[in-house]
């Protein structure tokens, strides 16, 4: 009786070890690949393209055909793109949206990586501007 106990309780816990196994083949199975290469690399090439925008100062124009201009020099083809960038102005205390831009080119992709920038307009020793660029690619 005895023996026939610890066999059993030797097969369910073998049993609950299988299932356990088999689940987890299962679900790791049904996890959706990450590409994180593209993302990685979709991030970096948006960085970089806010950063030659900046240091160009072609942001702070504020005007869309130019900054539409600048990013299709700057961007390679096989990408879609949508730029916000808002304005801010300071009131003596704090800042405040003055102005929203918006320049895209046709972006109509449902995997997309977001890249922000902050920068600053400044006249003599105040800060005039205050900018917020929002840059948001996919591959097409």
């Amino acid at each position: 009786m005895k023996k026939a106990y610890a066999y059993m309780l030797d097969a369910l816990f073998a049993l609950v070890i299988f299932g356990l196994m088999l689940g987890a083949a299962v679900s790791l199975n049904q996890i959706k690949e990450v590409d994180t290469i593209k993302t990685f690399n979709l991030t970096k090439i948006g960085q970089d393209a806010l950063f030659v925008l900046d240091e160009k100062e072609i942001l702070s124009t504020f005007e869309a055909e130019i900054i539409d201009e600048s990013l299709n020099e700057i961007m390679p083809e096989n990408i879609d793109w949508r730029i916000e960038v808002e304005r801010f102005v300071f009131n003596g205390a704090t800042f405040s949206s003055n102005n929203k831009l918006t320049v895209e080119s046709d972006f109509n992709t449902t995997r997309d990586v977001e890249v922000k920038r902050i920068f600053f307009d400044v006249n003599g020793n105040e800060i005039q501007y205050y900018y917020v660029a929002d840059l948001k690619m996919g591959l097409k």
